[in-house]
């Protein structure tokens, strides 16, 4: 933070600035009571915005804010700053103020970098300093002077230093004095060069030990927030009282004391990993779930069925009777039996019965990928490229009606209101409102703001996930736009709400599953667990489910209290990100890609794809 603050390349942003210190943030925090960001230590008094009160345990951490702060660029820690001399071509220097402080010496390392980076670059700056190997009184060498040093060096030991010879010089002088060295045959040279590799010994066996305590501390900082209890000190009756809670001993059970009694999250709470599994042989496209119950879908053609009632996710079964990848899944409990639907990559609808985990039925719905499926009462729509078709729910699941107008790209994603009366779809930039009996068109909203890629419901807001990285929020009654949620790099993948809406959950392109309230539409938490692009987000009645390109699907509960850290997403290639985890896409991309409309916007996966067709050519 110090080198931060005295080498800033840039000027720091006024949105970056607490609004008390006039300073850049330090550990920027969000004031409950007025929504504003502050420096943690400047949380006192009222808000000079607005008047409100401010206490220090009314806030939670800004991690927007404190990652686009990681991100400001710096200039190397070696650099010297100079006076400004008023050059139009200087490399000025700004402090957390944004006030120029000086300008860089070009004669010295002029490299920029943001923060984060920064110590990276810093290890091996050809102008950073190491250690002179004969003495410390010779302070640190610049690396580019490091090789000369050593030669000219006058403190070079003799040989036999260690049964106490005091002769210091350069290196042939050192060695020269070695052959003559009146203590070179002495008896206590033996016991010296003992004592030494002892010694050397001992600090090995020190870091050894050293190192399996840090380990052993990692551990049962894991195991403790495993069993609900916060990593650090605790007393062995604490650990004991989270392990015998009272309820079911399995994962349904788990983050309840984070829920209040309509099940929905107390203020203020943080998702923490309870665990991850391996799920697919491929990247995870769905997960759906059925009381404890849970479907997943990968590259390998199945639906596997994970069972939660447990300590842990137990693979109960794999369901297989596709051929091709399975897109798509929707669980329904409208009747008396509960169904699972799956559709894939050849046209295919799979319908399974819940109770007994029997396929019931297939049908082929004629018309490409089926990439959505949703079902209101008799009826299951299906949505493919340019079209959404509709089926009867239930054998012998003959077509009943095809909506075709004003869709001309794919419909992404589809979802049914809450009193099963209206269809929402998203085609492109387009979201449209259908009837689930008559199938009329009701409204039609042009977002303008990229494709959709995503689409959640509340009683109050159509939630949308775009193809340009942020989330936009319209009135569920008139599809007037509200607002728009940023934050997230990349194209949002899966969203998911509360049950009462008052949180939202959405995953994205970039690594990262973030936690948004809908009342003031802040972010309440960033979480970076996986290392690929996360698909799939799924709400199951107090845990939180994500899947992801890594093949890996991970569980998450809620605490109570505000995060407290956030750790930002690894580093990768577009590449990488754009092919779902791997070099090459999956056969119903690239179709998809083939399929593509015409003044569709830059689709990541044709980016990538020509990428690696130029790579190999």
């Amino acid at each position: 933070k110090n080198s931060m603050a005295l080498t800033l390349a840039v000027r720091p942003p006024t949105a970056l600035r607490c609004p008390v210190c006039s300073r850049i943030f330090t550990d920027p925090v969000i004031s409950i009571n007025c929504g504003h960001t502050f420096c943690q230590k400047c949380i006192a008094g009222t808000c000079p915005a607005d008047g409100k009160p401010l206490a220090q345990d009314k806030t939670i951490p800004n991690l927007t804010v404190g990652m686009q702060i990681a991100d400001l660029k710096v200039y190397c820690p070696y650099a010297r700053v100079l006076p400004v001399s008023g050059a139009s071509s200087a490399l000025l220097v700004y402090d957390a103020l944004g006030q120029i402080i000086g300008e860089i010496d070009r004669k010295g390392c002029c490299e920029q970098h943001i923060s984060r980076e920064m110590p990276a670059h810093a290890d091996t700056c050809p102008h950073g300093g190491l250690p002179c190997p004969n003495a410390e009184e010779c302070g640190r060498i610049k690396r580019t002077d490091f090789v000369s040093h050593v030669e000219v060096c006058d403190k070079r030991a003799c040989t036999f230093q260690p049964a106490g010879c005091r002769f210091r010089g350069t290196a042939p002088a050192a060695f020269a004095h070695s052959k003559t060295c009146p203590l070179s045959r002495s008896s206590e040279l033996a016991q010296a060069t003992a004592v030494t590799q002892l010694c050397e010994l001992g600090a090995r066996l020190t870091e050894h030990l050293e190192n399996i305590a840090a380990r052993i501390r990692t551990l049962e900082a894991s195991y403790e927030e495993l069993q609900g209890v916060a990593p650090g000190p605790a007393a062995a009756g604490a650990r004991e009282q989270a392990v015998r809670i009272e309820g079911p001993n399995d994962l349904a059970w788990a983050g309840r004391e984070a829920l209040g009694p309509d099940g929905e999250l107390l203020m203020p709470f943080n998702f923490r990993c309870l665990g991850t599994f391996g799920a697919q042989t491929g990247p995870v496209w769905c997960i759906q779930s059925f009381r404890s119950m849970l479907f997943t879908t990968g590259g390998d053609n199945a639906i596997t069925v994970w069972s939660l009632g447990a300590a842990q996710p137990i693979r109960h079964r794999v369901l297989k009777a596709h051929k091709a990848v399975v897109h798509s899944l929707c669980v329904s409990t409208e009747g008396d039996v509960p169904l699972l639907y799956s559709g894939d990559e050849e046209r295919q609808v799979v319908v399974w019965d819940l109770s007994t985990l029997a396929e019931i039925g297939t049908f082929d719905t004629g018309h490409d990928i089926v990439c959505g499926l949703a079902r209101a009462g008799d009826y299951l729509f299906t949505a493919s490229f340019s079209c959404i078709k509709v089926w009867q729910a239930r054998p012998p699941f003959n077509a009943v009606h095809t909506i075709r107008e004003g869709l001309s790209h794919w419909i992404r994603a589809l979802c049914v209101s809450a009193d099963s009366q209206r269809l929402y779809g998203a085609c492109h930039n387009i979201i449209s409102v259908w009837s689930t009996t008559s199938f009329n068109e009701l409204r039609r909203v042009t977002t303008g703001f990229g494709s959709v890629h995503s689409l959640a419901l509340t009683a109050a807001y159509v939630v949308c996930g775009t193809y340009n990285q942020n989330i936009h929020v319209y009135s569920s009654e008139t599809l007037d736009h509200v607002t728009e949620l940023k934050g997230h790099l990349g194209t949002v993948h899966g969203l998911a709400v509360s049950p009462s809406g008052r949180f939202l959950f959405s995953a994205s392109l970039d690594s990262t599953l973030r936690v948004w309230s809908l009342s003031n539409f802040l972010s309440i938490q960033t979480i970076a667990a996986h290392d690929g692009s996360v698909t799939a987000v799924h709400w199951l009645d107090g845990l939180l489910l994500t899947g992801s390109a890594d093949r890996t699907v991970k569980l998450f509960r809620p605490f109570l209290g505000a995060p407290v850290s956030n750790i930002p997403a690894k580093k990768q290639s577009q590449v990488f990100q754009a092919c779902w985890g791997s070099a090459h896409l999956p056969p119903a991309a690239t179709r998809l890609i083939k399929k593509g409309a015409e003044g569709e916007d830059r689709d990541p996966a044709r980016e990538a794809t020509s990428t690696i067709r130029e790579s190999l050519a």
